[in-house]
């Protein structure tokens, strides 16, 4: 709430928050007075407009680690920065080698924490949307655009567990189309999810992607929730 003064001069009003629309409401005080009504020459928003974030790190869940089985190229490729279709791509298993959800595949993108030379960058991530490239074309002039197909975009701050408490779960079609591809999906975390559905009937159950980028802001109105304190240790029986 703002008192303004009669001055022609600009009048600046702080108010701080995340959200898509911005109100000016008359009060019903103003409304007795017989001046309901609102007369501006010019009203301006200012704010940090959303843009890609700068994960630290993005691994296939479940894929990247134990025996091999089935082509495999690291998540990390998938935030490397490179927007060119044939500098790179990320690749989960493309058979064999682990089993979890009935072979669905999962790649995990940290956003980031707090470090031990940072301990500041305990925020968490207001996340808006998702971008994403899909794989180049070969050299026989196959593309692998397709691939993608229905997948799930998740939020949420649990490593390594996209099912424990997800902030926002959104689901998405996406087109046989080298991108790039906008998802819109809100949320504060850490962690970023793309989550593909069980595909195994058709042998095209996994992800191939030229490039992720994570859309959004740091949210700095608040911080990680610390961990609960260690209980204190019983007393020795006598």
């Amino acid at each position: 709430t703002a008192d303004s003064v009669v001055d022609e001069s600009p009048l600046y009003e702080a108010c701080e928050g995340i959200g898509r629309y911005v109100y000016i409401h008359k009060t019903t005080e103003q409304a007795a007075a017989g001046d309901n009504y609102l007369h501006f020459r010019q009203v301006q928003v200012h704010g940090e407009l959303p843009a890609p974030l700068s994960p630290v790190s993005a691994y296939f869940l479940y894929e990247e680690t134990g025996d091999a089985g089935g082509q495999i190229q690291a998540g990390a490729l998938c935030i490397d920065g490179l927007l060119d279709p044939s500098s790179g791509y990320c690749h989960s298993r493309s058979s064999g080698g682990f089993n979890y959800g009935a072979e669905e595949t999962w790649l995990q993108i940290d956003l980031g924490g707090p470090t031990v030379d940072d301990p500041s960058s305990n925020r968490p991530f207001y996340v808006t949307n998702v971008t994403i490239w899909n794989a180049y074309v070969d050299g026989d002039g196959n593309n692998f655009y397709h691939r993608l197909g229905t997948h799930d975009v998740v939020i949420s701050n649990t490593r390594n567990d996209p099912s424990a408490d997800p902030v926002n779960v959104c689901t998405f079609t996406a087109s046989a189309i080298p991108g790039p591809i906008n998802e819109a999906c809100e949320g504060i975390g850490r962690y970023v999810y793309i989550h593909l559905h069980n595909r195994a009937a058709d042998g095209d159950n996994y992800l191939h992607l030229s490039e992720v980028q994570v859309i959004g802001y740091p949210d700095t109105n608040l911080a990680y929730p610390s961990p609960p304190p260690i209980p204190p240790q019983p007393s020795p029986s006598p």
